[in-house]
C-alpha cells in the first residue's frame, strides 16, 4: 500500500514538473482528491469489516 501511494506521488509530482497548462494542474488535484476520499473511506469501511467479523467470531464461539 506504501509502495503504490509513493509511486502516485512520484507520478502526481511528474505531472506538475510538465508544463503544459493550467489543465493538467486540474487534473492533478482532482486525482488527489480522489485517492486522498479514497483512502479515508476505505480506512472508515475496514474499521466496521473488522467489528463485524469480530461480532461473527464471538457468536461462534460462544455457540460451539
Amino acid at each position: 500500500m506504501q509502495n503504490m501511494l509513493s509511486h502516485g506521488m512520484r507520478k502526481v509530482g511528474a505531472l506538475f514538473a510538465e508544463e503544459r497548462g493550467q489543465d493538467l494542474l486540474e487534473y492533478a488535484f482532482v486525482v488527489s482528491l480522489i485517492a486522498f476520499g479514497s483512502v479515508a473511506v476505505m480506512s472508515s469501511v475496514a474499521a466496521k469489516v473488522s467489528t463485524i467479523f469480530g461480532l461473527v467470531g464471538s457468536i461462534l464461539t460462544t455457540n460451539t
